[in-house]
């Protein structure tokens, strides 16, 4: 980071820890004290599960916080390029806190409010613990917890909320939102085909080993802020054991069975399964005891070869994206779809490929299309499918953790159905679109309401799509998931290059439809959550990027973002980096923005629409517009949204290069160019945008004629806002020599003038 930059943060530092501290309702602090926490922004944090981790056919697993839970957060700040991690230059102490989980959002219960970043920082290292036990803060720096034990002695048997859950170290450029990802520190074993049936409770020890541990506790330190302590609680009596009843919900084929949490990473062999009150009943002895992974499953049939130990296949473990050569290559791709969308089993070349149940079908092997296309006459000439397949209503897809591999189009038409845990790897498509399609993505072209997408992993996806020019207008929706979604579609991983290049198919006369592509969704009309990129084993190292590239010609609107085209309803929880690239377009409007082109709540619409916990890094370039008709051309860019209208905004945070339209300007046009906004409308009385920020490396659009704007927050903001308004709801924008936090404060006309006359409320 250069020295003029640190200084430019070092300099607003005192503004910004008031204004922290207004918002977070801290007391005031002289500016001269070194242990204030309103010295940097306020972290905003977002928590999951690890989608799949241990889930097994043992029993099942919590899988969504709830209200009142808590998390244990430790954070560490340095300077320097954030490949060096911990040997940077470490600014301040280890900061940390305990969030507690209310309506979605996650707020700092401890007295000084919460983490912050320092303002001269370069990046931010995370750590974080989950015990449903410990739902209030470690109060001292040297303190601890209770001891807990990991056994689960209640008659229904297990639960998950024996164990421990860890998040990070997660390394985060300064700014971003926080995602925690939680998988449990615990590994599971389960005891499968017990010939005692009748006993009531089993207990597992290992006498005079002293690193058998049977219980844990968090503890808090200066040096790291906060960790899991592997530790024994000892009976008197019986010494150290962890006791557990038979699970009451297994597969029929695993008999009498038992599930422990167990310290992973110690050595098993040897280990003592017994009846109450430590009755001798066998002892463990396989060497593939030792060594078990945290946050993995695994069984031990003690009737198999006498203690083989397996890992459970359905512990969540995914296929590797990057060995087609070793999945099916499927030659009948329109029979195979046809039955997925149907939820019928289906069987190639003696192979089962899928398995019927009660309610759809689950996916048995990883596939290979081979970039064959299902519906080219070429490729498949006795095909009876001449248009995608539907996943019909009445289905659940359940990939199952595996790929499929070299697909030339999206694999359904339409997600009217359900479905899971489907990894696509290696997409490619080019050329010319049919003008009858308006949607296309990697995985369908578009959702249903009552379509759900959720746990789906998408590795090197590359859309390079000539759109034509149709008849009448219409519109085009691209995404690298969907173009258009009016379902749920959650836990999206991306990978690799996720490339999408529009552009159009005659460029003489462009296109005469409206264009909305958006790197997950073209245009989302459903609820989008919990996008970010994914690696695959310890060694993945691959640079992730969603690209977006837009070069079409239009008298109609457009729309590009680095997450969504165009939204008018709920999109949460998302990381990415993203480049998106409209310089090339022309539109009537044109919107382009870091996570989205446009958000906008439709008309009659009474229920709040949102757009939270969103973090985005890269760049973003704006396009031009052109008056049509005498009606004015807009052209709106911006790190978060090009355009903003009645859409309640939280903890949305930019860290792009942000560059409005900055070639010649066009008559009648109106240009805006804002770090965060483009340009925000509302005829809301009450504010809207909250805990949202632009901190990119540069700014830059037109501002030299009348009708054009550019701020470091907005390029325009309406008439009955301002900027300390902006400010004490936590917002903030890094200072840029000339520009100002708006450029301009006007309504913008589609807002039929704003609500001006409630100008007592500046916010």
């Amino acid at each position: 980071m250069s020295v003029s930059v640190r200084n430019i943060r070092r300099g607003i530092l005192f503004l910004c820890a008031l204004f922290a501290a207004v918002c977070c309702g801290l007391p005031e602090i002289p500016a001269d004290s070194e242990e204030v926490r309103g010295k940097g922004m306020p972290v905003c944090l977002t928590a999951i599960y690890e989608p799949g981790g241990m889930v097994t056919k043992a029993g099942g697993g919590k899988t969504a916080f709830s209200d009142g839970d808590v998390i244990h957060v430790s954070a560490e700040f340095y300077a320097g390029d954030i490949s060096q991690g911990a040997s940077g230059e470490k600014i301040g102490k280890t900061q940390y806190c305990a969030y507690m989980f209310n309506g979605g959002d996650w707020t700092g219960i401890m007295q000084d409010g919460g983490i912050t970043w320092p303002y001269s920082c370069d990046y931010g290292v995370f750590t974080a613990y989950y015990a449903a036990q410990a739902n209030g803060a470690i109060s001292s720096e040297d303190g601890a917890t209770d001891m807990w034990s990991l056994s689960g002695t209640v008659a229904s048997g297990l639960t998950d909320d024996t164990g421990p859950m860890k998040a990070g170290a997660t390394a985060l450029a300064f700014g971003h939102v926080v995602r925690l990802v939680f998988s449990h520190m615990c590994t599971r074993l389960s005891v499968i085909r017990l010939d005692a049936a009748t006993a009531g409770e089993y207990w597992l020890s290992k006498p005079s080993d002293p690193q058998f541990h049977n219980a844990f506790r968090l503890v808090r330190n200066p040096e790291t802020g906060v960790e899991v302590e592997w530790t024994s609680l000892e009976d008197e009596q019986y010494g150290t054991y962890i006791s557990r009843y038979p699970d009451t919900a297994v597969p029929s084929e695993y008999g009498n069975a038992v599930t422990f949490y167990l310290e992973p990473g110690a050595r098993y062999s040897g280990i003592k399964l017994n009846y109450r009150y430590n009755r001798n009943y066998l002892t463990l002895s396989s060497e593939k005891l030792n060594g078990l992974k945290a946050n993995c499953s695994y069984v031990l049939d003690i009737t198999q070869d006498k203690g083989v130990v397996f890992e459970d296949p359905d512990d969540g473990g995914w296929s590797d994206p990057d060995k087609p050569e070793n999945a099916f290559k499927l030659d009948n791709i329109p029979a195979f779809l046809e039955a997925a969308g149907n939820g019928q089993e289906y069987q190639e070349g003696g192979m089962a490929i899928l398995e019927h149940t009660n309610t759809g079908v689950i996916l048995l092997v990883d596939l290979d299309f081979g970039g064959k296309d299902p519906l080219s006459e070429a490729d498949f000439p006795d095909s009876f499918m001449r248009s995608l397949q539907n996943l019909g209503t009445t289905v659940t897809f359940d990939g199952n953790f595996k790929y499929i591999h070299n697909s030339v189009r999206p694999v359904f038409n339409e997600v009217q159905g359900r479905l899971y845990n489907l990894g696509i790897s290696n997409t490619v498509r080019e050329g010319k679109i049919s003008s009858d399609v308006s949607g296309y993505g990697g995985l369908s072209r578009s959702v249903s309401a009552s379509g759900t997408i959720g746990n789906v992993r998408i590795s090197n996806l590359s859309l390079s799509l000539e759109l034509p020019l149709t008849e009448n207008a219409d519109v085009y929706y691209i995404g690298c998931v969907a173009g258009l979604n009016n379902g749920i579609v959650s836990g999206i991983g991306v990978r690799g290059d996720i490339n999408i290049q529009i552009k159009d198919a005659d460029a003489q006369a462009g296109t005469r439809s409206e264009v909305l592509v958006g790197g997950i969704i073209g245009q989302n009309a459903g609820t989008l959550s919990d996008c970010s990129a994914f690696v695959h084993g310890d060694a993945d190292v691959l640079a992730t990027c969603v690209t977006v590239r837009n070069t079409c010609r239009n008298v109609l609107p457009m729309s590009s973002g680095g997450v969504v085209g165009y939204s008018h309803n709920n999109v949460e929880n998302v990381i990415l980096k993203v480049d998106v690239d409209a310089s090339g377009s022309t539109a009537s409007n044109n919107f382009t923005g870091g996570m989205a082109g446009r958000l906008r709540r439709s008309e009659g619409i009474e229920e709040t629409r949102y757009f939270k916990n969103i973090s985005v890094e890269g760049r973003v370039r704006g396009g031009q517009a052109v008056t049509v008709s005498g009606v004015r051309g807009k052209s709106f860019t911006g790190g978060v949204a090009g355009r903003l209208y009645n859409f309640f905004i939280s903890n949305c945070n930019s860290l792009c290069e942000v560059s409005g339209w900055n070639g010649e300007a066009g008559e009648g046009v109106r240009y805006a160019t804002g770090g965060a906004f483009g340009c925000i409308a509302s005829q809301e009385a009450m504010p809207l945008v909250f805990d949202s920020t632009w901190w990119g490396a540069s700014l830059e659009g037109l501002s030299a004629t009348e009708e054009c704007y550019i701020g470091t927050f907005a390029g325009i903001i309406p008439t009955h806002r301002t900027e300390n308004g902006y400010l004490e709801n936590g917002n903030r924008a890094r200072e840029v020599p000339g520009i100002g936090f708006w450029g301009g404060q006007l309504d913008d006309e589609t807002v039929g003038g704003g609500i001006a006359s409630a100008a007592d409320d500046d916010r």
